[in-house]
């Protein structure tokens, strides 16, 4: 009796994981299938940038002097934006920032659908970081939670998309451990996909990358 009863509890036990099991399947597709509808959508606007003029929302950005970066001024409901120390504010820059802001009824949409999403983000080759919601970059960087100089391409999640590693460009993903500590999402699931961005004189390589906890 005593047996039966254990190898019951086991069955049970065991019935329970494999549900768990799809369940987290399902849910880690889906992260991947909105990783690359984004990924699209960003790769049609900074392709044909001549279709898109300014956006509806656009964001107010400032240089600041403590932290030595570039960056969304204020909360005004939508993302974050910042440039890293390491990176240079050019006018392709800028015009990158203001092409992204495209991105942010896009991002929000996605974070209200998926309440497990923590924070939705793109991440460029230039340090530029655009992300959903909006949190205070400067107090995360006087905090230590976010380095000043912190370079995109160095992320683990990041190079794990490179073509060299992911030659089909599908979306992946990745724990985020502590060792992500310049991240401002901290710990969670991190689905990154590599998109194309086509520009004069030669193309580059943003990504971008959906957390979910």
């Amino acid at each position: 009796g005593q047996e039966s009863g254990s190898n019951f509890a086991l069955k049970i036990l065991e019935q329970q994981s494999d549900a768990i099991s799809s369940l987290l399947t399902a849910e880690l597709e889906k992260t991947r299938q909105d990783a690359k509808s984004m990924a699209e959508l960003a790769t049609h606007i900074f392709t044909y940038p001549e279709s898109y003029r300014l956006a509806a929302q656009p964001g107010e950005y400032d240089y600041d002097d403590a932290t030595k970066t570039y960056g969304s001024v204020r909360n005004d409901g939508s993302s974050v934006t910042v440039l890293s120390a390491a990176g240079s504010l050019t006018p392709e820059i800028l015009r990158e920032i203001r092409l992204s802001e495209y991105l942010n009824p896009v991002f929000k949409n996605s974070a209200n659908l998926n309440p497990a999403y923590r924070q939705i983000s793109l991440y460029t080759t230039d340090s530029l970081i655009r992300s959903y919601p909006w949190f205070d970059f400067r107090k995360e960087i006087e905090s230590g939670l976010l380095k000043k100089d912190f370079i995109v391409s160095n992320f683990s999640f990041f190079s794990k998309a490179s073509p060299s590693r992911n030659p089909r460009q599908e979306a992946v993903c990745d724990l985020l451990t502590a060792e992500n500590k310049d991240l401002q999402t901290r710990g969670g699931l991190c689905c990154t996909l590599l998109f194309r961005q086509h520009l004069q004189g030669g193309s580059r390589h943003p990504r971008r990358c959906s957390g979910t906890e």
